[in-house]
């Protein structure tokens, strides 16, 4: 076969590939839309399931701006086109402002980005390792809104949560107040870690439960906080 006929046999079979590529809009809350192959988007569960259901080629997504929304399609442009070793790409695609990693975080898990979820988690536990309960409402912007005696009280019941806050696995001594990582602008907010209550991921370290950083005595994950939270809504 002449080297002619070899490349226009070549690319007859890119030119096939091409059209059998199935395309996805994303529309954003703020109305920005977004075309992605959905083999690359199908890493969202969220989406996944929404595809599966309902056959659509285009989806609204009210809780993702778009900035948020074209970073978290980086994110998977980059974990489908590639199969080694992303620690590096991951590290600085988290080296971001606070602002911006809690939103991204509230993004993921509303997607159902569950590694991502996992890798913020992570991060975000790095951040409170060894730091004291006032470090960590400070990090997170959240109000202490327990009266002197309230957290005096508390502090007696749980005497031995504030012996040594600095945990193994990350964020230790817990953040206070009725609130959590939450809110769609960050990291306030009384919902929780999510605006479902937490942001759940299978030992990624990442702060649960609908009363801030644990309400249940702790910032849960193997990989994250390990030192506690307690009291009703945090310390």
């Amino acid at each position: 076969m002449s080297e002619k006929k070899l490349m226009v046999k070549e690319l007859g079979k890119l030119k096939i590939s091409e059209e059998k590529k199935k395309l996805v809009t994303l529309k954003s809350s703020d109305q920005q839309e977004f075309v992605v192959e959905e083999s690359i988007i199908l890493q969202s569960d969220m989406i996944k399931n929404t595809i599966e259901d309902c056959e659509l080629d285009s989806i609204n997504l009210p809780n993702v701006d778009g900035k948020t929304l074209g970073k978290v399609i980086e994110y998977c442009n980059k974990h489908a086109s590639q199969n080694g070793d992303l620690s590096k790409f991951d590290e600085e695609f988290l080296d971001v402002g606070q602002a911006v990693l809690f939103d991204l975080i509230m993004a993921a898990n509303y997607l159902s980005l569950k590694g991502l979820v996992d890798k913020i988690c992570r991060k975000v536990a790095s951040m409170m390792k060894g730091k004291s309960p006032e470090e960590i409402r400070e990090i997170l912007e959240m109000e202490n809104d327990f009266e002197p005696e309230q957290e005096k009280e508390i502090r007696a019941e749980n005497a031995w949560a504030f012996e040594n806050y600095c945990g193994s696995g990350g964020a230790s001594g817990g953040a206070s107040g009725s609130g959590g990582a939450s809110g769609s602008g960050g990291a306030k907010g009384s919902g929780g870690a999510s605006s479902s209550g937490c942001v759940k991921g299978s030992g990624s370290g990442c702060a649960s439960g609908s009363g801030g950083a644990g309400s249940s005595g702790c910032a849960s994950g193997s990989g994250g906080a390990s030192g506690v939270a307690s009291g009703s809504g945090g310390v």
